[in-house]
């Protein structure tokens, strides 16, 4: 096996010895390299930026109020509270996690363990138009109470981000000890420079950022212990309702106070989303709208859609019970082809929507009842699919059509102008004289049934929905309890002894 060895190295031997000889000079050039002189290390040293140590503990420019507070959806005494710094070089995060479980293994991925995932997105483009979807500038950081960390930067023209690497600096704090099951939670804080979301200086060298958009999502874990079970690949995973990654509209809106501090430009206690402007010509979802007898005087909201698809929700209109009805005027679809606008209900694992839709090519106006598919991922609107809506031409004239829901449990009733459109079947099961009316089949409407027999309702949000038109809500209402049940016994006319 050694003999072919020896003889290929003398032939390698006698190549060299050839080309050291002046018939091989003339082949190969002269040439030279130099190593670059090495990058000064401030340049991507950004642990005291803006006066600022990126370490992980609180620095006093944050200021003493949170921004938003993300509560976990299953324990309110695990939340997350977040703060934002706008620097002079960058965006300077700080958030809090309290809770009691901080678990952790290295072999993990980073959701995997007790962790933080924050969304970044500039508010506006470069021509000064808002930001409705993610791209490359749009930066997503996980951190877990360990340290570990990963980053990604959006897709455009998609729902997804990728590993990506971009110019930062983050830190953890452990306030507790790992693995342990009574601890105070973790801190982490993130820089990160304005150039890396595309801002660009002005002729006096500032960046002047005012606003961005902020989504946080938090992964709690229940047990500490490093198991089996640990290493799926499932994670717990909470946000904010409807708060989506990919739609940074549904987002935090947070501004720049005259101080630097971070503020929510929608709701002090970080409970509301999206953009509203005084005079309704900009709105984007998810804001809730108070309809508290202090705000009679303005009972009116415009959704202005086209593109992307909003919602709107009745502030504290979270309930199982309820009458909610409004106008709906001034439908302007442009030139979207499937135009939708009505009321909504959002269950946990669906969402049903009363709407009115005008045929493009016929114009002819329809009235009807739509929910979403078994994955509560996109409406079916096809007639003969499963879960199909019901839906009828209306020949109502005018600009104004009155559109309303009645709920309770899982008997719910559709009204149009006053005159009930279709029902459920519970709905007929409870009260009389709904045999002739057009029954809808709703699910997720009903959480779960204890073993006494007993039916547990899922509470929904209560809102309106647009999908393509521009559209006006005025005159709504939103009743519950008795006051509900009395409205629909006016509109059904239904007396006191054939009361849901």
């Amino acid at each position: 096996m050694k003999k072919p060895l020896i003889i290929l190295t003398s032939a390698l031997m006698a190549f060299t010895a050839v080309a050291a000889t002046g018939c091989g000079e003339a082949k190969f050039d002269k040439y030279g390299y130099e190593n670059a002189l090495p990058i000064a290390s401030e340049v991507y040293d950004f642990s005291e930026a803006d006066g600022m140590k990126t370490d992980g503990v609180k620095d006093d420019k944050y200021g003493s109020e949170y921004c938003y507070r993300l509560y976990d959806g299953s324990d309110d005494s695990i939340y997350v509270d977040s703060y934002i710094y706008f620097g002079e070089e960058g965006l300077h995060c700080f958030v809090s996690a309290h809770d009691k479980v901080l678990s952790y293994h290295h072999l993990r991925a980073v959701y995997q363990n007790t962790s933080v995932e924050l969304f970044f997105n500039s508010a506006t483009k470069a021509d000064g138009t808002d930001k409705l979807s993610i791209d490359r500038r749009t930066l997503q950081y996980r951190l877990d109470c360990g340290g570990k960390y990963s980053k990604l930067v959006g897709v455009g023209g998609k729902s997804t981000y990728v590993t990506s690497y971009f110019d930062s600096a983050h830190a953890v704090k452990v306030n507790g000890t790992l693995n342990g099951t009574n601890e105070e939670g973790f801190d982490a804080e993130v820089f990160i420079p304005w150039y890396e979301f595309g801002f660009i200086k002005d002729e006096k060298g500032k960046y002047n950022v005012g606003d961005v958009t902020y989504r946080v999502a938090y992964s709690a874990k229940t047990d500490a212990t490093v198991n089996t079970e640990e290493f799926k690949s499932s994670r717990s995973y909470t946000t904010k309702s409807l708060s989506f990654q990919a739609t940074p509209y549904t987002w935090v809106p947070i501004g720049k106070r005259a101080d630097g501090t971070g503020e929510c430009l929608t709701s002090t206690d970080g409970d509301v989303f999206g953009m509203l402007q005084v005079g309704a010509d900009k709105y984007y979802p998810t804001y809730k709208f108070d309809l508290s007898h202090d705000n009679a005087t303005d009972r009116k909201i415009t959704l202005d859609s086209f593109s992307p698809t909003s919602y709107a929700f009745v502030k504290n209109g979270y309930d199982t019970d309820y009458y909610f009805g409004c106008n709906v005027s001034k439908i302007n679809a442009g030139t979207v082809s499937s135009p939708y606008v009505g009321i909504v209900n959002i269950f946990p694992s669906n969402r049903t929507l009363l709407y009115i839709r005008t045929d493009k090519t016929s114009g002819k106006k329809y009235v009807g009842v739509a929910q979403r598919d078994m994955k509560n991922s996109a409406w079916v609107l096809t007639a003969g699919a499963d879960y199909a809506p019901y839906e009828k031409e209306t020949a109502v004239e005018g600009d104004v059509i009155k559109l309303a829901a009645y709920r309770h449990g899982d008997a719910i009733a559709y009204f149009v102008n006053d005159e009930i459109l279709c029902v459920t079947a519970a709905t007929k099961e409870e009260a009389p004289g709904f045999s002739d009316v057009p029954e809808v089949t709703l699910r997720g409407t009903t959480a779960s049934t204890g073993s006494t027999g007993r039916k547990y309702y899922s509470k929904c949000m209560a809102g309106i929905y647009s999908f393509g038109p521009k559209a006006e809500f005025s005159d709504y209402t939103y009743l519950k309890g008795t006051d509900a049940q009395t409205k629909f016994n006016e509109l059904a006319g239904i007396t006191a002894d054939s009361e849901i």
